[in-house]
């Protein structure tokens, strides 16, 4: 059980955590039925279990965590940004660089080897905790992603991390106001490094990139300098604040991107403007030709509620 507390259910829930051989219990139970979500959010493990990948597949060590937990129970195209990551597999296939900047445990990462063997992958992440488990999950798959220990963004050197305390610390940001949830923070001194930095000058196009760095999205782009315009990389990024839409749109718009917000349980919508939208937090920006392979390019753009209307964005 995921939840503890004091009384009755925490004890269970310890006492759940405490069962040998969960595994191999649950792994033939997901293959028999499908459970809904209140149910199978209490019934994870720790260990390892492989994850379909379009035609391949790639092994994760299970934490505990929900999104390992939504990805054992329902698949890595039916649970957790569902949505997000059939994109992603559809554009990893044929990209010839992918890089994952925020990469917490690595499942983008992955997802993207495990459809593409040729790519050079490469996942980026700061905090030290996570980064091992990054580590590890690329390992077991033969080391064949690069693993990066640092916090990508406009500069080389060090920066500060403010990074969320427990035991799985999500949403670290350099961002000041980044972190939206109620944990203390603690500041932590990381390496700083640009995108082009990292790539070098032998990386070749096509480039996807996701970014997912809690506000800090347009600084991880500034990165890649005068590269940004070459290499045209297929972006996803995340984007929770209006001042992470705004810096994002600024950069964006004069290298002709179109955005397509991505509602995890729809297909993608194109808007005149990145905008923090329900239904997801991602959006894939793209030129027009990337949109027309993915049926997009017909699509009319839409301002949303409450916007105004800026000039579209259109690929060269």
């Amino acid at each position: 059980m995921s939840v503890r507390g004091g009384g009755v259910r925490g004890a269970l829930g310890r006492l759940y955590d405490l069962l040998p051989g969960k595994r191999i219990v649950l792994d033939p139970l997901r293959r028999m039925v499908r459970l809904p979500e209140p149910v199978f959010r209490h019934l994870h493990f720790r260990g390892i279990f492989t994850v379909r990948a379009g035609p391949g597949s790639f092994r994760l060590r299970h934490h505990g965590t929900q999104i390992e937990n939504e990805i054992f129970w329902m698949g890595l195209e039916g649970g957790w940004e569902p949505a997000t990551l059939r994109l992603w597999l559809r554009l990893a296939a044929t990209a010839a660089t992918v890089v994952d900047v925020g990469a917490n445990t690595g499942v983008f990462a992955l997802a993207a080897r495990a459809v593409n063997r040729t790519a050079r992958v490469v996942a980026i992440e700061p905090v030290e905790e996570v980064w091992r488990r990054l580590d590890d999950n690329c390992r077991l798959n033969g080391g064949t992603v690069e693993t990066v220990r640092a916090a990508a963004t406009d500069r080389d050197g060090t920066a500060e991390l403010l990074v969320p305390e427990g035991e799985n610390p999500l949403s670290a940001s350099l961002e000041p106001g980044g972190y939206a949830g109620d944990l203390p923070l603690r500041l932590v001194q990381v390496t700083a490094v640009r995108l082009d930095s990292l790539l070098g000058a032998t990386s070749a196009p096509p480039v996807l990139i996701k970014v997912d760095v809690e506000g800090h999205e347009a600084a991880v782009l500034r990165g890649l300098g005068g590269r940004m315009g070459a290499l045209r990389p297929v972006l996803f990024v995340e984007v929770r604040t209006e001042a992470a839409a705004v810096a994002l749109s600024g950069l964006l718009e004069p290298q002709g991107y179109r955005y397509f917000h991505i509602h995890e349980r729809a297909w993608p919508t194109p808007a005149k403007v990145i905008r923090p939208l329900p239904g997801g937090l991602n959006y894939l920006c793209c030129g027009e030709g990337v949109a027309r392979d993915l049926g997009l390019a017909g699509s009319t753009p839409a301002t949303p509620r409450g916007a105004a209307p800026t000039r579209s964005s259109t690929s060269a």
